[in-house]
């Protein structure tokens, strides 16, 4: 059984349409599947960066808590100083006036 060269001309053709509309095919399904990769990747990036803008707000946070209490324990220090230097005043203005008595 032999085939004409009109008859293989025109199976090799249907087999080029099939193969052209698997590759047509397949370009839509990589086209999708790189939208859908980037904007999986925008959400996974826009998501990281909130969690770090986050740990960011929350350290900054910190950071100024624990600089008002230095700021306190500053204060209290230098109160506890000027005391200290009042008693002390005191204590020298009392042993000169006791050692005038």
């Amino acid at each position: 059984m032999f085939l004409t060269i009109v008859q293989v001309l025109a199976k090799r053709e249907s087999e080029a349409r099939e193969f052209h509309l698997n590759i047509t095919e397949l370009e839509a399904n990589i086209n999708d599947l790189k939208v859908n990769f980037h904007a999986q990747f925008e959400a996974t990036l826009e998501q990281e960066a909130e969690e770090k803008y986050s740990e960011l707000r929350a350290a900054i946070e910190e950071i100024e808590h624990l600089g008002k209490q230095v700021y306190a324990l500053e204060e209290h220090e230098s109160t506890n100083v000027r005391e200290r230097k009042t008693q002390s005043s005191a204590i020298q203005r009392f042993s000169g006036l006791k050692s005038q008595l």
